[in-house]
């Protein structure tokens, strides 16, 4: 008795085996058909699609918060692991609330980076830090000052000049 549930199960097994194999060999055959007929299906069924996407978020809404609090924390985390390795390229602050990135370059397209890692993402944020130099706050604003001096003293020269009559 024993014997033929295993022959049986060596059976089934092969069977199976078979099975996948000519599924594959049709997919393969069929790729583009039956991602069209995917697609269409997705198209034709979008309001059905959009009913259950709400009817799911709405029976699983509690997961969905926790999973998105729990990644928040997570991106919150490794920031902070990432800021406690950088330091002011002035002076050497090190302390992760005191430092600031300063763009070298200003751009309208610079983005700030507290905003960045406020909506999350982080990613984005290390690809605007490439553009910037750590600064701790003092420096920085000591920076910022010393580029509005610099502004108002060509401002001064270029009235000058106009006022004398060179242009």
């Amino acid at each position: 008795m024993a014997l033929r549930n295993r022959d049986n199960l060596l059976l089934e097994k092969a069977a199976l085996t078979d099975r996948k194999e000519k599924n594959r060999a049709y997919y393969a055959a069929n790729r583009e058909k039956i991602l069209e007929r995917k697609r269409q299906y997705r198209i034709n069924n979008l309001k059905k699609q959009k009913e259950w996407s709400k009817k799911h978020y709405e029976e699983n809404k509690k997961d969905y918060i926790k999973r998105a609090a729990d990644k928040k924390k997570q991106q919150r985390a490794e920031w902070e692991v990432f800021k406690a390795t950088l330091s002011c390229t002035q002076c050497g602050e090190n302390h992760p609330a005191a430092l600031d990135f300063h763009h070298v370059v200003r751009d309208p397209s610079n983005r700030k980076v507290h905003r960045l890692i406020a909506n999350g993402t982080i990613t984005k944020a290390r690809e605007e830090i490439k553009k910037c130099v750590v600064l701790c706050a003092n420096c920085h604003r000591k920076l910022h000052h010393e580029e509005h001096q610099e502004k108002l003293r060509r401002r001064k020269k270029k009235a000058k000049k106009k006022a004398s009559g060179e242009v």
